[in-house]
This record gives C-alpha cells, structure tokens and sequence, in this order.
C-alpha cells in the first residue's frame, strides 16, 4: 500500500485594503427651499371637450355596457314570456279529463 502524503497549503492571512481614495461630496452652496405642495393651475377650463384616446376608450366601453344590458333585459323579457305561457298552460289543463288516481290500502 502507498501512502500519500497531504502537503499543507498555507494561506495568507486577509489584509483589509485601506481606501486609497475617498469619495469627495461637494455641498451646494446654495441653501435648498423645501416648497410644499400647492394646485397648479389650471391651463384649460373643466368643461372644454376634446376628442382624446382615453376619450373614445370610455366611449366604447359604456356602449358596449349599455349593449350587454340591454340583451340582458331582452334575455329576462323572454325567459318571463316563457314562464307566463307555462303557467297559462297549466291553468287551461281540464282536471276532470285526467283520471283519478285511487289510493289502495
């Protein structure tokens, strides 16, 4: 059997690297005026119109609710003709033509 031998590696202990160059931060030498905050004012009238992108967005979006409301109640209209010709069905029905069902004990 041959033995090998573990051949130690010695490591430099870590320096740290003193900062060679420092960051240099230069003040103004201009005092800055914190403003608080203040409406601007306002360049149009409110209730100018333009024609915009959002514009004809919110134009086709409502159109489309609107539409879909409608069918909506359309839908409802007919399901309601449908109970009513049941009902008027139901009550049409001559009971005295049906046969009589006997209960047997």
């Amino acid at each position: 059997m041959a033995t090998t031998k573990k051949t130690s590696v010695k490591k430099k202990p870590a320096t740290k690297k003193s900062a060679s160059a420092k960051a240099t931060s230069s003040k103004s030498k201009r005092p800055v005026f914190v403003q608080s905050f203040r409406p601007m004012a306002n360049d149009t009238p409110f209730l100018t119109f333009r024609l915009t992108k959002q514009t004809l967005y919110w134009l086709v979006l409502s159109v489309v609710v609107l539409f879909f409301g409608l069918w909506i109640v359309k839908m409802q209209l007919q399901i309601e003709d449908i109970y009513n010709s049941i009902e008027f069905n139901d009550a049409t029905i001559d009971t005295s033509q049906l046969p009589a069902i006997h209960h047997t004990k």
